[in-house]
């Protein structure tokens, strides 16, 4: 669980080498993330993509190497259609590069 996403479920791990990390996240859309038009604010789902990539970084964080994992320093966003109460989104998160201060994450 996430703080703040309680509803934001790992749902697969995938194995690769010691600097590769790969995640599968599931998040129910709830009432509480809806803007006023009735579909998943943006900056619900910005913030939940933010915490899905900062928990992928825990999979090869070591002392002294992202084990403070970090901010976001950039956040880029597409969004396609709309999500509605009730529907379920999937995501997942992926760790390319990490080098000592900054980490590039697709999601």
């Amino acid at each position: 669980m996430v703080r703040g996403f309680d509803q934001l479920e790992l749902i697969a791990a995938f194995e690769g080498d010691d600097e590769i990390a790969r995640l599968l996240w599931r998040f129910p859309v709830q009432k509480e993330y809806m803007n006023h038009y009735g579909t998943l604010s943006g900056g619900a789902q910005a913030s939940s993509h933010d915490s899905c990539t900062g928990c992928t970084l825990l999979a090869i964080a070591k002392p002294g190497y992202w084990s403070a994992l970090g901010s976001s320093r950039t956040l880029n966003m597409s969004h396609f259609a709309p999500a509605h109460e009730g529907d379920v989104l999937q995501m997942e998160t992926k760790v390319c590069a990490q080098p000592d201060s900054i980490m590039t994450a697709l999601t």
